[in-house]
């Protein structure tokens, strides 16, 4: 997925691939708008990402942090909006938003210590 020559070069069909990862993105999205709406939808997919992208440096752990970060915050967002009888769309992206702020943080930390 990084880099189509190297796929090439090791005999992955490509178009067969990106294929596959665009149907499967628009199938969550399409299903993710049904049930959550369009703007948390964009919000659940692009934020955990940029997250992940703060603290990884292989595919394997920026996949694994986006999941995590995605899951973290729409569980900490449902909890937030049970516990103060509020709307969890909105504290689904207040969770996520504060995940965000703390992986500039420690990036930044990192980034000085190095």
């Amino acid at each position: 997925m990084i880099s189509e020559d190297l796929a090439i070069s090791k005999g992955i069909d490509v178009a067969k691939t990106n294929l596959l990862y665009l149907f499967l993105v628009s199938l969550v999205v399409a299903i993710g708008i049904k049930i959550v709406g369009t703007l948390l939808v964009g919000f659940l997919v692009i934020v955990p990402a940029i997250a992940a992208k703060n603290l990884s440096s292989d595919m394997f752990k920026y996949s694994l942090f986006s999941a995590v970060f995605g899951a973290i915050a729409a569980f900490s967002g449902v909890l937030i909006a049970n516990y103060m009888s509020l709307s969890p769309g909105p504290m689904v992206v207040f969770s996520g938003i504060a995940i965000f702020a703390v992986t500039i943080m420690v990036n930044w930390k990192m980034k000085i210590t190095t």
